[in-house]
């Protein structure tokens, strides 16, 4: 194994936060003005920069936290194929409730941002010709993520690109 290794020399595949934005129609404020409900919808880009290897991934699951709160979204549980120098994109939507003890919500939203983090935990494994190498967890850190209000200004981008930390 080692020597394959050391020939192939596999490297980590890369995973972009290419788009998100708060879905418009579910974002509500509570009556007395101390939590924000509402969903986010995030689209990754993952690349396998490998020349020769193929990326197996056998598990993809995402955990998205934000506040205080965090939600384990189990809907990602999935089974991913990346080719050498191929690309798939992966879309996650979740619900999100931020609160504050100081109804400071409106005040909050008025700011015109959000900061959320999703990370991603996988299984992934390398095959080269016939070899196949045994399954190793790899954790995805894509933090922080801004997303941007534009109910003043429509035309502007409601969200920048942001490149997440792969560890094996």
């Amino acid at each position: 194994m080692g020597i394959i290794w050391a020939v192939v020399k596999p490297k980590r595949p890369q995973v972009v936060a290419v788009n998100g934005y708060i879905v418009q129609d579910t974002r509500k404020i509570s009556k007395d003005n101390t939590s924000l409900n509402g969903t986010v919808y995030f689209n990754f880009r993952f690349y396998n920069p490998n020349k020769k290897a193929i990326i197996y991934c056998d598990t993809l699951n995402a955990t998205s936290s934000f506040s205080d709160k965090t939600k384990i979204i189990g809907g990602l549980n999935r089974s991913v194929l990346l080719k050498p120098d191929y690309e798939m994109y992966v879309n996650y939507t979740f619900p999100v409730e931020f609160w504050s003890i100081y109804i400071f919500m409106p005040k909050y939203l008025s700011q015109g941002r959000l900061t959320l983090s999703v990370l991603f935990k996988a299984k992934i494994r390398f095959k080269v010709a016939r070899w196949k190498s045994v399954p190793r967890t790899i954790n995805i850190d894509c933090s922080p993520l801004v997303v941007f209000n534009n109910d003043k200004n429509p035309d502007t981008p409601t969200f920048k690109p942001t490149a997440c930390k792969v560890d094996y």
